[in-house]
């Protein structure tokens, strides 16, 4: 734990010696998310952050990396309401809800949207009957997870590469808004409306999977995010 904690402070303040040993601290970075103590796989979650602010050229570039670190964080990230207070699970919980945040907002934003493709519902792990989490590498990753972070990536995708994306996105989202889960209904709400602040009605044909009261409850919150960004304009 000492050591995760060295390494995150190595990432800001010494740059070069983090590129030197380079996959010696990804190997550590690794075996600290898979740990199975949560004050561990916390400070694992610190140094990935401080990683991506300082190193995120390094990341951007390491689409593996990614692909392996973005799910242990997504898990770990669960509804901090349903822990316990001053427990070490939400500590945990805390720092890779920030993490998640960090990543969507400084890595490239189509590498996070494609490493969550495979973590939506309809995607290509494994997944349980009517839960709300898939189950990759033995952990269960809430699907809500996923769907804020595509929704918060969507917003920095370049708008033809989103286009791009539509075709497959849109299908996973319809199930999702399908779920007896009102936590996987209320992201997927999200993210279908910050698919439409980006393409507008472009994006229309693609929602005609939805019924006509899911329908009518994106285009509620559509509206309310239009109100928002005039009041913040004037």
């Amino acid at each position: 734990c000492d050591i995760l904690t060295h390494m995150a402070l190595l990432s800001s303040d010494h740059p070069q010696m983090w590129a030197s040993f380079h996959s010696q601290i990804i190997m550590l970075l690794l075996d600290g998310l898979c740990d199975a103590h949560y004050r561990v796989q916390e400070a694992a979650v610190v140094a990935v952050k401080q990683m991506v602010l300082s190193q995120t050229d390094v990341l951007d570039q390491s689409v593996q990396l990614v692909q392996h670190v973005l799910p242990h964080v997504l898990a770990s990230a669960k509804n901090i309401a349903h822990e316990q207070e001053d427990t070490p699970a939400k500590g945990l919980c805390i720092e890779s809800a920030k993490c998640l945040d960090v990543m969507c907002c400084h890595l490239d934003p189509l590498l996070i949207v494609n490493c969550c493709f495979p973590l939506l519902p309809g995607g290509n792990q494994d997944s349980q009957d009517g839960a709300p989490y898939t189950i990759h590498n033995h952990k269960q990753i809430p699907y809500p997870n996923s769907l804020r972070c595509v929704s918060k990536a969507s917003e920095r995708v370049d708008q033809e590469d989103l286009m791009r994306l539509v075709p497959d996105l849109m299908p996973r989202l319809v199930v999702a808004f399908n779920s007896t889960h009102t936590e996987v209904r209320k992201a997927t709400v999200f993210c279908i409306v910050a698919l439409f602040n980006r393409l507008g009605e472009w994006l229309s044909p693609y929602m005609a999977g939805l019924t006509q009261s899911q329908l009518k409850l994106v285009t509620i919150y559509v509206k309310k995010f239009v109100d928002r960004d005039l009041n913040t304009h004037t």
